[in-house]
């Protein structure tokens, strides 16, 4: 699955979109409270002002979705390379909880080394 695939896919996920439709009615009525002129409000500035707090949280959900950090849970199939050392290399599941290199322990900086094809 390329990258772009991936992220989509990840992003359209009904939880991301749950959590940025939820963030947007919050931090969008905030805005507009702000923003809107209401001696004469722009219909269109207003809904506008819903869809950069949807974008925004569906996107750094998802971003933070993909990293392979220690402790969270892979995203997908992958094949890391911890950064920090060089060293170490482990194959990774779907769903599976990414742990810390052996070597690096609190420094862990995993890097996808290469696709992994079933």
């Amino acid at each position: 699955m390329s990258q772009s695939s991936l992220f989509i896919k990840t992003a359209l996920d009904r939880s991301s979109l749950l959590r940025g439709f939820y963030t947007s009615l919050i931090v969008g009525r905030l805005l507009n409270l702000i923003n809107l002129d209401f001696d004469s409000p722009n219909i269109l500035k207003a809904l506008l002002t819903y869809c950069v707090p949807l974008v925004v949280s569906i996107y750094s959900a998802t971003a933070a979705r993909l990293r392979f950090d220690s402790g969270m849970r892979a995203a997908e199939d992958a094949q890391l390379k911890c950064s920090a050392c060089s060293v170490t290399e482990i194959d990774l599941q779907e769903n599976e909880i990414i742990p810390e290199c052996p070597h690096c322990k609190d420094h862990t900086q995993w890097n996808k080394s290469a696709h992994l094809h079933s």
